[in-house]
């Protein structure tokens, strides 16, 4: 006969603290008798678990720090009051007992006891310590004898609270912070490397050739634009700790460039947002992940430095096209040409 799992023991909550407390409050060893629920019992009550320990009691017994003995009598008379009770003989085959501080594996002398009582059906034995260790075990006698050691277990949940009263402290205590308003303009267009300072986009080869880019100052003029912050939202400071941001971006347009008051350290990432080399939704994502600590300026300089030579290429490509272009339409043209002069000739001789 084959086993695939172990059995689930669960405890209800007075007989999972019986457990803990008298660990506690003995500084030896010390055993008690537990109950189990009836077959009619957990399916009045809906439990699924075979194995239902309903509680504890506490025999006369001789312990010492390594050995429990529960007294003869004692269990007898125990098992007597049970009965009394209503509780059957085969309920009462539970034994716990403390091994203080020490390891919750069963030693010899446990497996004897084990033995020793004589159950008919089964036996669940648990052993815990002081450092709140637990180890149960079923063993099951009938019809084949198996041993399932380290079973897992389960406790029953008891709320003295009410069924909303978690909701109703979250609705009534917390709030979410006020949206934090950015008011941004359209970027103006002065095309790649102008009034950078950076060497590694001021060529001078990828002035006005970025697509967007505009050169005329009129132009440059009507597409200036601002961004502010509103005063409940501050960009400034470096990062010293994680925090949640909820930004509304405005756009609107104004007749005066404004700074973004971004931190000193990240002018780069300013300048590349003038120069219409990034947009501005790469700004704030860049800013984000470097107030996240995300993205040192280090790494934010090497990101966009390589955006920079990307899209470098894509405008020496772009004009590669356009004089390919050219070139062929002064192609075409000489053909045509050809072609016209061939067919005179032709007209001529006939």
């Amino acid at each position: 006969m084959k086993v695939l799992e172990k059995p689930t023991v669960r405890f209800s909550q007075q007989a999972f603290q019986q457990m803990n407390a008298l660990t506690d409050a003995c500084p030896i060893e010390i055993s008690a008798m537990g109950v189990l629920a009836s077959r009619t019992q957990r399916k009045e009550w809906g439990i699924d678990e075979e194995f239902y320990v309903l509680g504890f009691h506490v025999p006369d017994q001789e312990c010492s720090g390594a050995s429990t003995v529960m007294e003869t009598d004692s269990l007898s008379e125990l098992t007597l009051a049970l009965r009394d009770q209503g509780v059957a003989s085969e309920q009462i085959c539970v034994w716990w007992h403390s091994h203080v501080n020490m390891g919750v594996g069963h030693s010899g002398t446990d497996e004897k006891q084990i033995e020793d009582f004589h159950f008919d059906k089964v036996c669940i034995s648990i052993i815990t310590n002081k450092k709140r260790d637990i180890n149960v075990r079923v063993d099951i006698f009938s019809p084949f004898r198996f041993t399932f050691e380290g079973c897992s277990y389960s406790i029953d949940t008891v709320s003295i609270l009410d069924d909303d009263w978690a909701q109703k402290m979250v609705d009534d205590h917390v709030s979410k912070p006020a949206p934090r308003f950015l008011n941004v303009g359209k970027t103006p267009q002065l095309g790649r490397g102008y009034h950078t300072g950076r060497d590694w986009y001021s060529n001078p080869m990828y002035h006005g050739i970025y697509p967007g880019a505009k050169e005329d100052e009129e132009d440059v003029e009507k597409e200036k634009a601002v961004i502010t912050c509103s005063e409940n939202i501050n960009i400034d400071p470096a990062p010293d700790e994680e925090s949640e941001t909820n930004v509304v971006v405005q756009y609107h347009d104004e007749g005066d460039w404004e700074d973004l008051n971004l931190p000193m350290e990240l002018d780069v990432l300013e300048d590349c947002y003038r120069e219409n080399i990034i947009t501005l939704q790469e700004l704030l994502d860049y800013h984000a992940k470097w107030y996240a600590n995300e993205l040192n300026v280090q790494e934010l300089q090497d990101a966009l430095k390589l955006l920079y030579h990307e899209a470098g290429k894509v405008a020496e490509a772009e004009l590669d096209i356009e004089t390919v272009a050219q070139n062929q339409e002064l192609v075409e043209e000489e053909i045509n040409e050809l072609w016209a002069d061939h067919l005179g000739q032709e007209r001529f001789l006939g």
